[in-house]
């Protein structure tokens, strides 16, 4: 990932995201590099997978954007054509992590509508994540 000199809070954004996406992603695979879409259970590469949102990006805050609860791995048939396949994507969360995380989910959305990050939290938190990435 290139340095920039003086990123804006929008291209930390965009950076932070890369290398989390990219750690959660790399996590989550066997020990041949497969994961599985939680949508639709395809079995894909690490590397073509991608992490999608249950609260998608726009209406998201940034606690709930990075949130690993929030989000999970996808094939790109679920994550992009069909918008998220939001009604499996509610059910797999219910499966995992108990039938009121809509809720919590929901609530944390409402709480976190007014939080800002500044420069420092996405800067440490992409270097975290790349500590993290080089681990895996």
């Amino acid at each position: 990932m290139p340095k920039l000199l003086n990123p804006t809070l929008t291209q930390l954004k965009v950076m932070l995201w890369k290398v989390y996406s990219l750690c959660r992603r790399k996590k989550a695979a066997d020990f041949d590099g497969y994961v599985r879409c939680v949508t639709c259970g395809a079995k894909i590469k690490w590397e073509r997978a991608q992490l999608g949102h249950y609260y998608p990006r726009p209406e998201c805050p940034l606690s709930l954007f990075f949130s690993n609860i929030n989000t999970q791995i996808q094939c790109v048939q679920c994550n992009k054509w069909k918008h998220g396949n939001l009604t499996s994507y509610a059910l797999y969360l219910q499966r995992t992590y108990g039938r009121d995380v809509l809720e919590i989910l929901s609530e944390m959305k409402l709480s976190l509508k007014n939080e800002q990050w500044t420069e420092e939290d996405f800067k440490s938190k992409i270097e975290m994540y790349k500590e993290k990435f080089k681990k895996l």
